[in-house]
């Protein structure tokens, strides 16, 4: 079975051969079997490749002997090699692309999400391994280690470490490099030397190990900006863009956020509590949530995780407001206290006729020095909505008489 075109973009690229069993003992030695998530394949005879469905493959193991394939999956007929760093895709995000948004790797660490047109990139979720992008979009991948045996020591006779600290690795008396690396679980790290793994530590609660750097780590995604790495380097910007509103998009709906400062999407006070209102949550969707630290209103969006994470403040001249369910929007507080004001004529002759009713135009009112969206009733244009000192007011589509307040 070939794999789609897009399969390995961003890996290196192999060509896969699925050759058929020789016999009916080589098919007995199948050890990777087929299932929901993966399918199992050769590639160059000794080569055994893990694959998702949307096409990427990652190396798994390569055989002594040869590798074999069947309908129920594939694997090696001698004794395999073990290989330090190996890594298959495991839990996959499967942010597809749309229309509407892309989704790309930042720094191989975060899935974030941008729109299209361009206008800022939100941060999806934070990968504990690695980011992987291809063609159809990007996902997180998982590690798998090929190891001889491993060893679990309970924790009641084992310490605990700091969450931010760093291992580093050793070499016994013999020369024999010694190495650390996550446990599948992600609650503990590892020690491993002579091909046997054990035990070393367990992280704390509301920790993770991350194999960056093989140590106990909180959540980056929610407590610092996109920008920030693990060490103190210098931050850089997620895009080119340099507009201060960050747009995000998915099946459901669209948010607008108007963050406080450039590159602040995706940050999280430790004082907002996200998963407080419910305990889990459909990926994807958006909605609001009050910061008493900043007194505003801020968009918080699901993770694939089924957590809530921040992902805009709506600032002090903005509010919240969740319509559709799933849909969270930034809106000024101008523009709806101006809905909320009787209308009133317009003086301004050149303003007053020709008019189609039920168009909308723009308006800058020389009282208020601010844009208006103004309504036709067939005679008069009148004042509907004042759009605010951070808004201005545009006509689109250019003939279609429907008028926007956007943000400056």
């Amino acid at each position: 079975m070939k794999l789609p075109a897009p399969a390995l973009a961003g890996l290196v690229a192999v060509t896969v051969a699925s050759p058929a069993p020789t016999n009916a003992a080589a098919v007995a030695t199948v050890k990777y079997k087929n299932d929901a998530t993966h399918t199992y394949k050769c590639d160059s005879g000794t080569i055994v490749l893990s694959c998702v469905r949307s096409g990427t493959c990652s190396f798994v193991e390569k055989c002594t002997d040869k590798c074999i394939v069947d309908t129920q999956g594939a694997g090696c007929t001698g004794a395999a090699v073990a290989v330090e760093e190996s890594h298959i895709v495991g839990r996959a995000a499967n942010y597809l692309n749309n229309e509407a948004v892309s989704y790309h790797c930042d720094r191989d660490q975060y899935i974030i999400a941008c729109p299209a047109p361009p206008n800022g990139c939100a941060a999806m979720v934070e990968c504990l391994v690695k980011c992987i992008e291809n063609k159809l979009g990007a996902e997180c991948a998982d590690q798998k280690r090929a190891v001889a045996a491993s060893t679990d020591v309970g924790p009641a006779s084992l310490p605990q470490t700091g969450s931010d600290e760093m291992i580093t690795n050793d070499l016994d008396a013999k020369g024999r490099k010694k190495r650390y690396e996550c446990s599948d679980d992600r609650t503990g790290v590892l020690v491993c030397q002579y091909g046997f793994c054990q035990t070393d530590h367990y992280c704390k609660r509301g920790t993770s190990c991350y194999s960056r750097c093989n140590c106990c780590k909180k959540s980056n995604l929610a407590s610092r900006g996109l920008t920030q790495s693990d060490h103190d380097e210098a931050p850089q910007p997620i895009t080119g863009s340099d507009l201060p509103v960050a747009v995000f998009e998915n099946s459901v709906g669209v948010a607008h956020g108007l963050p406080k400062t450039l590159n602040a999407v995706g940050r999280e006070s430790s004082e907002l509590s996200l998963s407080a209102r419910e305990p889990k949550c459909q990926p994807g969707h958006y909605r609001c949530q009050y910061h008493r630290a900043t007194n505003s209103g801020y968009i918080v969006v699901c993770g694939q995780d089924g957590i809530w994470h921040a992902s805009a403040d709506c600032g002090s001249n903005m509010r919240c407001l969740e319509f559709p369910a799933g849909v969270a929007h930034c809106w000024p507080l101008e523009t709806l206290k101006a809905a909320r004001e009787e209308t009133r004529d317009l003086s301004t002759p050149v303003d007053v006729v020709p008019c189609q009713a039920g168009h909308y135009k723009c308006f800058r009112h020389p009282e208020t020095k601010t844009s208006w969206i103004i309504a036709c009733d067939g005679k008069t244009w009148h004042y509907s909505a004042d759009c605010g000192p951070n808004q201005k007011c545009a006509v689109y589509p250019p003939s279609g008489g429907v008028a926007h307040c956007l943000p400056l």
